[in-house]
């Protein structure tokens, strides 16, 4: 929190407050009681009196704003004593009381009602803050003046919502939305107008680290900008209703996108006939304007969420979770933002503003993998190539006040955990240090430079030229090479280091793919491969470049397809494949959907090869003598660098390595040359 110019009043306002580490209902707070000004241009006047907050509970209001600039301050009366006050908050203290009576009565505002200039206070009053809110009757939250634009929204919400509640019975399915019931309700929205209205998303109240604990913690809470305020449950009811009937005509989050952008191919169209072409309409804006109410949604989803405690996970599956939201919010001190976390999570953390921003972020990692049976959470925000923060912080702890990009890549499809030996799950903390147990799967010797492209605005044959130089790094030969010397050779000539073919470990690079999920099934090496296929044949610059490739097709022939494909990706074939049916088996295919789905494009990843010949990549900067190291505690290998003082490894990133990531790692470890050791992190 930011400091105001009011140490030389401090001793006269406030006298000490009785705490209690046992019992927060035993606890003492300050209420701001305001006296109504006459006009606008009055300086507010309000008292300070010391109350229980157990014995208040459900009696008084709580404010929720944004400080603003610390520098530009209004004086105010506080018991008679001149203090000086953000322009922000005195504003809100005009507007308020107007849109909630009874708030003046009885308000808790944090930069008032706590002595700022007293550290030990502050660390008590912030520790008990979302009980405060909790207790409060009601939450007032404001967003700032208002303008002739949210003057509209506003009054748009509050009738939007009645005709919510009286036309809509809480259920959603595909029958009605061809009837009038809902085209009658969407023929008055533009959810246009409303989804990117600068009251929802501009306001800087929406992006702060604390106003999100506020409302979350609430019982009930009123969104005020100027002269017109609404419920925030008006708001919810109408979010809900939009996304669900998105969700009844698209299908669940998880396929909408996918759904979308096939929307207007007839086939695909078919499903969506009987929707009416208002709700059709409809929903294609809502779906595309879903970004821009992400924080107002994200608040009501939270509320609605912690009302069922059933959902609610361990304690440190919510700190990551929580943090993940708060992230993408801002906090003017970066330990707000583990103490908003810890609170919400009840992790325990001990407010402490006297302790370092290195040591409190150390903490709260700490007490994450105290908790969890795996790192991956905690280590995929994590590492040297995701942030370089200020804070200097071990390499394993995330800097989680950096709103750095964290594109990651994606563990779910695979797991190396798979018979780990259970001392590779060994994870422990040493002050700094982060204690693993596991074995090391290599060492790089061989690395691209980062492969970091604004993907949106390239060229499609950009791309597709990008990825095709990682290719010819991972068979280590140029495209006509690849074609003469490896597609059309004895597959068993050229093995991985796991006993699969090197062709099929570049593929399950391409597409970040389970060797498990396509094994025998000529129809997927057939998707897979022909786009491979395809890129390296036909070379951008040079269409002729595989010695005449094209002419060399067999014109009338039948292709074989997936079979012959297939065949390239079989270890235990000694025969090689005529060039003719390789060209013929990827006729009529092409590979844009490679180029557009390959996570190498979408990362920022960094090819590697390691001394043994495993092919990899990870996120950021790979270099020479990194090491590979597979722990029982993490879906994903792990990137690690040597550190400068010679002691342990800083953490990089995780990593792919194909043929490894079904467990491989684990199996005949003796012959494989590995054995567990115990590494430090640091």
């Amino acid at each position: 929190m930011p400091e105001l110019p009011n140490s030389a009043i401090a001793p006269l306002l406030y006298r000490p407050l009785k705490e209690s580490s046992s019992n927060h209902d035993e606890q003492e707070i300050r209420l701001l009681s305001i006296a109504a000004p006459t006009t606008k241009s009055d300086t507010i006047s309000c008292n300070l009196q010391t109350v229980s907050l157990g014995r208040t509970k459900g009696s008084f209001f709580a404010l929720s704003y944004v400080w603003g600039d610390a520098s530009d301050t209004v004086p105010t009366l506080v018991n008679g004593h001149t203090f000086q006050a953000t322009r922000n908050l005195v504003e809100a203290l005009h507007h308020i009381p107007a849109a909630e009576p009874g708030c003046e009565q009885a308000l808790w505002v944090d930069a008032v009602c706590i002595n700022q200039h007293d550290i030990p206070e502050r660390n008590s009053q912030v520790s008990i803050m979302g009980h405060i809110y909790k207790y409060a009757r009601r939450v007032v939250c404001w967003l700032g003046p208002g303008d002739e634009t949210s003057d509209h929204v506003i009054q748009f919400i509050i009738q939007l919502s009645r005709d919510v509640a009286t036309r809509w019975d809480g259920t959603m399915d595909s029958t009605p939305l061809s009837e009038p019931v809902y085209s009658g309700l969407v023929a008055r929205i533009h959810p246009h107008s409303l989804l990117r209205s600068p009251v929802l998303q501009d306001r800087h109240y929406w992006q702060r680290v604390w106003t999100f604990q506020e409302v979350v913690m609430s019982r009930s809470c009123r969104i005020i900008a100027g002269s017109f305020s609404f419920l925030l449950e008006e708001l919810d009811d109408i979010l809900v209703w939009m996304f669900d009937l998105v969700s009844s005509v698209f299908g669940y989050t998880g396929t909408i996108k996918y759904e979308f952008s096939r929307a207007s191919n007839s086939e695909q169209d078919a499903p969506m006939r009987e929707v009416h072409p208002q709700v059709w309409a409809f929903v294609q804006q809502v779906y595309a304007d879903t970004e821009y109410v992400l924080p107002a949604r994200h608040l009501c989803t939270e509320r609605r969420r912690r009302a069922r405690p059933d959902l609610v996970q361990n304690y440190s599956d919510e700190g990551l979770r929580l943090i993940g939201l708060l992230r993408e919010r801002k906090a003017t001190d970066a330990r707000d933002m583990i103490y908003s976390a810890a609170m919400l999570a009840s992790v325990g953390i001990k407010v402490d503003y006297t302790a370092s921003v290195h040591d409190v972020y150390t903490s709260y990692a700490v007490s994450i993998i105290e908790q969890v049976s795996s790192l991956d959470g905690l280590l995929e925000q994590a590492g040297v190539t995701n942030h370089a923060s200020i804070y200097a912080f071990p390499s394993w702890v995330p800097d989680w006040s950096s709103q750095a990009d964290l594109t990651t890549l994606q563990s779910k499809l695979f797991d190396i955990r798979q018979g780990a030996p259970a001392k590779s799950c060994s994870v422990s903390t040493a002050g700094n240090n982060l204690c693993l147990c596991g074995a090391v799967v290599g060492e790089v010797q061989d690395a691209m430079p980062q492969y970091a492209v604004d993907f949106d605005k390239q060229t499609s044959e950009k791309r597709a030229n990008s990825l095709r130089k990682i290719v010819e790094f991972y068979f280590r030969r140029e495209s006509q090479a690849i074609v003469e010397e490896v597609l059309t050779q004895a597959p068993k000539t050229h093995l991985y280091p796991t006993g699969i073919t090197v062709t099929t470990a570049v593929l399950q690079l391409l597409w970040m793919g389970s060797p498990a999920s396509w094994k025998g099934d000529d129809t997927w090496v057939r998707e897979a491969l022909a786009p491979l296929v395809k890129l390296v044949v036909e070379h951008e610059k040079d269409p002729a470049a595989m010695g005449g490739l094209e002419a060399r097709k067999t014109a009338g022939r039948e292709s074989s397809g997936g079979e012959v494909l297939s065949s390239i990706c079989d270890p235990t074939k000694a025969g090689s494949m005529p060039l003719e049916d390789l060209m013929e088996s990827i006729q009529g295919l092409d590979y844009d959907d490679l180029v557009r789905r390959s996570p190498l494009v979408h990362v920022g990843a960094t090819p590697f090869i390691t001394s043994s010949g495993l092919l990899g990549y990870a996120k950021g900067p790979v270099r020479p003598g990194d090491v590979i190291f597979a722990v029982g505690s993490a879906t994903m290998p792990l990137l690690l660098r040597r550190s400068d003082a010679g002691e342990g490894y800083r953490f990089l990133s995780r990593c792919f390595v194909a043929g490894i990531m079904e467990g491989e790692v684990w199996m005949n470890m003796e012959q494989q040359g590995r054995k567990l050791e115990d590494i430090v992190v640091v």
